[in-house]
């Protein structure tokens, strides 16, 4: 009975962690496109702040895949499910 009662908190609180962890790798990634910029790169993938200067590890990279996370027009957006 107890279970019952937790189970949908714990959900919640799980929903909740992944929308702050994915809000804060959109401006992680936002901030790594700027300075990519500033320093005269051209960013129009994640592969490109992979790749040279490393702007972002490779682990970052597939976080922000799996989360739906791309780079159009200059500006990081997520892909809503």
């Amino acid at each position: 009975m107890l279970v019952l009662l937790i189970a949908p908190n714990l959900m919640h609180q799980k929903e909740t962690a992944e929308q702050k962890t994915d809000t804060a790798l959109v401006a992680t990634i936002q901030t790594q496109v700027e300075l990519a910029e500033d320093d005269g790169k051209t960013v129009s993938s994640l592969a490109d702040l992979a790749s040279g200067e490393k702007y972002l590890t490779n682990n970052q990279v597939k976080q922000a895949e799996k989360r739906g996370i791309t780079i159009k027009d200059n500006k990081v957006v997520q892909n809503t499910k």
